[in-house]
């Protein structure tokens, strides 16, 4: 969620942290404001509170939406009626969202990721093995 200060910034600042609380829609940001209590939120610092305290909430909320896209990326496996190309795309996708929280894995892992989620069959799996040039995920897609 993101929190706009521009509107409140000509006001007094006893009266900022009330003007943000007014502005917000009903929701869990509005609660999480609402529940520093008034002498908080109408304290000449009460925006700098209120901003902290968001900040709280948010980033361990920012924490548990990176575990829960590592955990999609990890449990991924190709579906038996699902194309290889769609395999691929869908790959690339959870990848991709990884990548919005900043978690990276090294090459060598996601060649072996890519694989395993795969579904192959233990021939296809025995032969990408022995025919993959490097072990980066980019060989192992293309050898795929």
């Amino acid at each position: 969620a993101v929190v706009s200060t521009q509107s409140t910034g000509s006001l007094e600042d006893k009266k900022q942290g009330t003007a943000l609380l007014l502005e917000l829609k009903n929701g869990k940001v509005k609660d999480a404001v609402r529940s520093l209590g008034k002498a908080v939120i109408t304290a000449a610092d009460g925006l700098t509170k209120i901003l902290t305290h968001l900040d709280k909430i948010f980033k361990e909320d920012s924490a548990l939406m990176g575990y829960k896209t590592y955990c999609r990326f990890e449990n991924f496996k190709r579906p038996q009626e699902m194309s290889l190309q769609c395999y691929v795309t869908e790959f690339e996708r959870l990848l991709a969202d990884l990548k919005k929280y900043e978690i990276s894995l090294p090459e060598t892992v996601l060649a072996y990721r890519f694989l395993n989620s795969a579904s192959l069959a233990e021939e296809k799996v025995d032969l990408a093995l022995a025919t993959v040039k490097t072990m980066t995920y980019a060989d192992m897609a293309s050898t795929v």
